[in-house]
């Protein structure tokens, strides 16, 4: 068994630790883990890619452009820029919430980025989660991550026990926050939508 995610975002919404969370779950599953971040800014609002490739036996730490079987984007715009990683009829979890690069006159919609991204991968299943509401309602607006992971979660998309993804969530984020973050993950799982093909 090969497993290659990518987890798309911008800076301050946590996709490194969401890569140490899913790497770390992947170990207690006894599978062989590569971990790789790819980040130009990796300031708050910069572009970040993290790739997490895990399996029976992994020879390469990069995941190639059509290889990823799923896409984990805590920002829309960023699942679209990613998209081209996706192998055909993949899965993509995302947050619904769309951050326009600064400076720029962006002016594309939830709707109208999911429309792109249909265009450019072939049959892709597509979930939402409106992370973005949740967190500031539980009033941890840096949860986005563990939100999402929850949602992805929920949709049995992700090859790894609960247990493990929760032992991950543990470990990685220790005491900080850690029942707040818990709470957030387990709003994710309940909260996600399937969008029709």
């Amino acid at each position: 068994m090969k497993f290659n995610v990518v987890l798309v975002g911008v800076g301050g919404q946590g996709v490194l630790t969401l890569g140490k969370i899913i790497g770390k779950a992947a170990l207690l599953e006894g599978y062989e883990v590569f971990v790789s971040e790819i980040h130009g800014l990796a300031q708050r609002g910069g572009s970040l890619l993290v790739q997490v490739r895990f399996g029976d036996k992994i020879t390469s730490p990069l995941i190639s452009p059509g290889e990823a079987d799923l896409m984990i984007a805590l920002e829309a715009i960023e699942a679209l820029r990613y998209a081209y990683y996706l192998t055909e009829e993949p899965t993509i979890v995302m947050n619904k919430t769309v951050i326009p690069p600064p400076l720029t006159e962006f002016k594309l919609n939830f709707e109208d980025i999911v429309k792109l991204i249909r265009q450019h991968v072939k049959n892709p299943r597509i979930y939402t989660v409106n992370a973005t509401d949740i967190v500031l309602k539980i009033g941890l607006p840096q949860a986005v991550n563990t939100v999402v992971l929850g949602a992805t979660v929920g949709a049995g998309v992700l090859p790894l026990k609960m247990e493990n993804v929760t032992k991950a969530l543990e470990y990685v984020l220790k005491k900080k926050a850690l029942e707040k973050n818990l709470e957030a993950f387990e709003l994710g799982k309940k909260s996600l939508t399937m969008l029709p093909q």
